[in-house]
């Protein structure tokens, strides 16, 4: 399933960049903060690994690991909508 989903986030993406929408690239930084998280931290690695997801792991005096997936982004999924509309509307137009 996460595969799957991997792969439509990189064809929205693709979309996006294509009609000139927005995309915010600024990654993501997950914190474990201490030793009781590190477990759900190595799962989330291990998970994300497995789909093809590049990820870092980090370590620093102020928290005990994080993650970091630098192909994280966010979309304005209003301005995402406005442009599949109003294409599927064209299209239908020409139909």
């Amino acid at each position: 399933m996460k595969g799957r989903q991997r792969l439509g986030n990189q064809l929205l993406h693709e979309y996006c960049e294509q009609k000139q929408l927005r995309v915010n690239k600024c990654g993501k930084l997950v914190v474990a903060q201490d030793q009781s998280q590190l477990a759900s931290s190595d799962e989330l690695l291990r998970r994300g690994l497995a789909n093809g997801v590049p990820l870092r792991s980090i370590s620093a005096k102020t928290f005990e690991r994080a993650l970091f997936s630098p192909t994280t982004s966010s979309l304005d999924p209003t301005e995402v909508m406005t442009v599949m509309i109003t294409l599927a509307d064209l299209k239908a137009s020409f139909d």
